[in-house]
């Protein structure tokens, strides 16, 4: 079955993505020096031969959007990298959405696709460390918890994303190391599977937020991929230093009541779910 999964691949690169890699940044209130110099970053890491695609929410930050597309356009003048930018237009949803429809976007752009935050919070040194893992692996994640990974952010915060892998393990299916860390990789057609059968606009972390909740129900949704499909994908960990460069901020209580109910509704939305992933 795998011999299958990468055929297919093959034939819908031809027919609709460059055989270059895809780094999506899921931006939100960084543009100006800030966004540029980590574009720099992932073109520093990586070299030339990329996509960079800007994924942001226009939905709910109309004015971010428009200064992170007047940023870009003067940035692609100066230096003559082609830098994309998406931006949601789906209204009354959480902020996952920019997460979601950025990779829709990128799997239409290449292969393989990589999902980043700005900020400090992920070191584009790794980026190659993704890409080459997706040469082999379908499906590359990274932890904070497990073969030399890092946290440097607040204990509230540490203590709850290895909460929420229990969780998740438990109740979800997962068997991860870590259930709540970004930094990801996939193979294009891994992403186009899950979105013809669970399109980004019906995924609960955008329908009832809160946004973190996108990385426990994405692990979740590829989680029960694998298992209705006789573990069909192969799933890389990679361990990540994770706020080396940003200091990370408390959360207030209400945040995880949110991240709480929303979990509740992935759990209870896991049996109708399964049943959509099946590949007839």
């Amino acid at each position: 079955m795998k011999d299958n999964i990468h055929s297919y691949s093959e034939s819908e690169s031809k027919a609709s993505t460059v055989p270059l890699p895809v780094v999506m940044i899921a931006n939100s209130h960084h543009y100006g020096e800030d966004l540029t110099s980590f574009i720099d970053g992932i073109y520093d890491s990586c070299g030339s031969d990329i996509i960079v695609l800007v994924s942001m929410n226009r939905a709910l930050y109309p004015d971010d959007v428009a200064l992170a597309e007047n940023t870009i356009g003067i940035y692609k003048e100066e230096y003559g990298r082609e830098v994309k930018v998406v931006a949601s237009e789906i209204a009354g949803t959480s902020n996952a959405i920019k997460y979601l429809n950025g990779l829709a976007e990128a799997l239409l752009l290449g292969d393989p696709i990589i999902e980043i935050d700005p900020g400090g919070a992920h070191d584009t040194r790794q980026i190659p460390e993704f890409i080459n893992s997706l040469k082999e692996y379908d499906i590359a994640l990274s932890t904070r918890f497990s073969n030399g990974g890092k946290n440097a952010y607040p204990f509230q915060r540490v203590f709850a994303s290895w909460f929420v892998t229990r969780l998740s393990n438990i109740f979800l299916n997962t068997d991860l190391t870590d259930a709540a860390s970004g930094f990801e990789g996939f193979r294009s057609y891994v992403l186009k599977e899950i979105f013809d059968r669970y399109p980004p606009e019906e995924w609960l972390c955008v329908t009832h937020g809160p946004m973190h909740m996108i990385q426990t129900e994405m692990r979740a949704v590829l989680s029960w991929y694998n298992d209705v499909n006789d573990n069909i994908w192969t799933v890389e960990e990679i361990p990540i230093y994770y706020g080396a460069a940003k200091k990370g901020v408390t959360l207030p209580f209400s945040y995880f009541i949110d991240a709480l109910q929303c979990f509740i509704k992935i759990y209870v939305k896991k049996r109708h779910l399964k049943e959509r992933l099946i590949i007839k």
